[in-house]
């Protein structure tokens, strides 16, 4: 991994943001028996790697809050949050065209289900198979390795949905908002000119 300080000061902020992209997707993931060694990892690198900012310091009070709770407290809360409140799913499709039902009446989600596995293809990115394109922790991670250079036709919508969630998170008082926010704030500094492309 390469330490942020080494690199020029324009890349070393590229770097900063895809590694945070990188840390919030392992925080979004299932809270399952490994996350929280996963948790643990992402102190790690954050205070190894990161210079103190607002986003690292959001992350790190996520984190700290690991150990406040069960672990099957964060499923249950997990479950509740993303996959039992349609107001709030990691599926980012969902959050912009609804969860399709109805498919004569949005049949836009599935396209855009297929041009972002697209997206994924042409950088020889390959998903587990139990994800979709969509889904905001894989996209976090292919962000993370890849910039946002693949993804130019469709930040819009992306960004507009990880930033609907962190707006609905923080309404609901949920411990997930913090992460969502600085999901979004690390890919919209990304999705700017110049930064979007891995060095």
């Amino acid at each position: 991994m390469m330490r942020i300080g080494t690199a020029k000061p324009e890349t070393a902020t590229a770097d900063a943001h895809r590694l945070l992209c990188g840390m919030a997707s392992r925080l979004l993931r299932y809270p399952d028996e490994t996350w929280r060694e996963q948790a643990a990892l992402v102190r790690e690198v954050l205070e190894r790697e990161m210079p103190v900012s607002p986003q690292v310091l959001q992350l790190l009070g996520f984190v700290a809050d690991v150990d406040s709770r069960s672990l099957e407290d964060w499923q249950e809360l997990y479950v509740r949050t993303f996959d039992l409140n349609p107001d709030t799913p990691l599926n980012l499709t969902a959050v912009v065209f609804g969860e399709e039902k109805d498919r004569g009446r949005t049949p836009q989600r599935g396209y855009a289900l297929v041009q972002l596995g697209e997206a994924y293809a042409s950088a020889g990115y390959e998903l587990s198979e139990a994800e979709l394109p969509d889904y905001l922790p894989a996209l976090l991670e292919f962000v993370a390795h890849e910039g946002c250079r693949h993804l130019e036709r469709y930040l819009p919508p992306l960004l507009a949905a990880v930033k609907e969630l962190a707006e609905r998170t923080e309404r609901a008082a949920s411990p997930y908002a913090p992460v969502l926010r600085v999901a979004h704030d690390a890919m919209s500094a990304l999705a700017r000119p110049g930064r979007g492309t891995v060095r």
